[in-house]
């Protein structure tokens, strides 16, 4: 079986690679090598075959909500109150902005999450209560089994001041499902 090379779709942009059967983009047929802007909700043919690309409905994340660890160290340096993390590990690979889209829905407006490395990723909460980045966890980990997707993680809330341990859980295995 020989594969053939017919198209590429980037970031929402449709291009026609060449291919035998042309494609097509709404009602105009693109030109071969040159990149044409995709709309959700737009139907587009390749050769017989009709696709149309429908918006999953997840919140992505601002650029400023997310930041990597070298920035969270610094500002975990500095703070002042009380924080929380919850540290999240998925079981399989996933896109960064995947995993960032479907936590956000756990997530309050005023969260941040810190980019670890491939398949592990924090929630920082300011003034959070152990209770309450507990809580946080037990969402995240339902948000990502409602997308059949396990994940364990871990919880930890920092006293900045006080010369204590900070508070520390493991959360393991997965919630159950949502119904429907």
């Amino acid at each position: 079986m020989q594969r053939q090379r017919s198209g590429a779709l980037h970031e929402q942009v449709r291009e026609d690679l060449g291919s035998a059967n042309g494609t097509t983009l709404g009602k105009e047929r693109l030109v071969p090598g040159v990149r044409k802007g995709l709309a959700v909700d737009e139907p587009f043919l390749v050769g017989s075959l009709a696709f149309v690309v429908r918006s999953a409905g997840l919140p992505y994340l601002s650029h400023r909500r997310v930041i990597t660890t070298s920035p969270f160290l610094a500002q975990a340096g500095r703070a002042t109150e009380p924080f929380g993390l919850a540290k999240i590990k998925v079981s399989r690979s996933l896109e960064p902005r995947w995993l960032e889209a479907i936590l956000a829905a756990a997530m309050a407006p005023e969260d941040l999450l810190v980019a670890i490395q491939s398949g592990e990723t924090a929630v920082f909460r300011a003034g959070a209560s152990a209770e309450a980045i507990d809580r946080l966890m037990h969402a995240c980990l339902a948000e990502l089994a409602s997308w059949d997707i396990s994940a364990t993680g871990e919880t930890a809330c920092f006293e900045p001041g006080k010369p204590d341990k900070p508070r520390k859980a493991r959360i393991t295995g997965q919630p159950a499902r949502r119904p429907g």
